[in-house]
């Protein structure tokens, strides 16, 4: 079963704020500054640091796509090449085109509190965020976790994520206050312990199923000695009273 580390955007038609997923949509959403497709925004997005001038000296100028191309074997009809960690970013000259690490869905929606509402969708079990008549739909720690124990409940062959480059590596997104799984690779870590925990509830899960066998024989036991011994006094009492 495929994990997403990524969210969808979208702009609703005729709403001014929106409250739960389903509503009509237009066509196009809209672009996470760093992964630059319609509709796409990465939950955070390792760039890296990266000098263009070393990398290959004739990159000046323009979009790297046009450079090193729009597709790959992986996502052959894909208008975006996502897994160029440069993608859509602009190549200048003598300069550095990204720097630093940079992130998408958690520091819009940490950065700008007030202005984004994030929602539970029952349906989906998954979070969304609200801003007037922009929704990005994504999956974070709770989701991603109930995801897994979907997957081993119903003994799916396994799961993969797509993609891990857009993971938070360093934690950026970690609040001290925050209960949620801490620190780097929150995503990756989620689904190590989703995995855990999910595996020792079967593992209880069995063992109580069996007490309650065990215990089930046990009453079936003593329910048949205690007719058997029943029996025994009441063909006593006949025999004592000579009926």
């Amino acid at each position: 079963m495929g994990v997403p580390l990524y969210g969808r955007t979208f702009f609703v038609e005729g709403l001014n704020e929106v409250t739960s997923l389903g509503d009509p949509a237009q066509e196009k959403g809209f672009q996470g500054p760093y992964t630059r497709e319609d509709g796409f925004m990465g939950y955070n997005e390792e760039l890296g640091r990266l000098n263009l001038e070393e990398a290959d000296p004739n990159l000046r100028g323009g979009r790297v796509e046009n450079y090193l191309g729009k597709t790959t074997p992986s996502s052959p009809d894909r208008d975006s090449n996502l897994d160029l960690p440069i993608l859509g970013s602009l190549a200048q000259h003598k300069t550095i085109a990204l720097t630093n690490y940079t992130i998408e869905i958690c520091e819009e929606l940490n950065a700008n509190k007030s202005s984004w509402k994030q929602f539970w969708d029952e349906k989906s079990v998954t979070p969304f965020a609200v801003n007037g008549n922009q929704v990005i739909a994504y999956d974070n720690e709770r989701s991603i976790a109930e995801k897994v124990k979907f997957a081993i409940k119903n003994k799916l062959g396994g799961i993969m994520v797509w993609s891990v480059d857009t993971d938070d590596f360093h934690g950026d997104c970690y609040e001290k206050d925050d209960n949620a799984i801490a620190a780097s690779y929150p995503l990756m870590r989620a689904i190590n312990k989703a995995v855990f925990v999910s595996q020792r509830e079967q593992a209880n899960e069995v063992i109580t199923q069996e007490e309650k066998d065990t215990a089930n024989k046990k009453e079936s036991v003593n329910s048949s000695s205690g007719t058997a011994l029943g029996s025994l006094g009441l063909c006593l009492a006949l025999i004592f009273f000579g009926l």
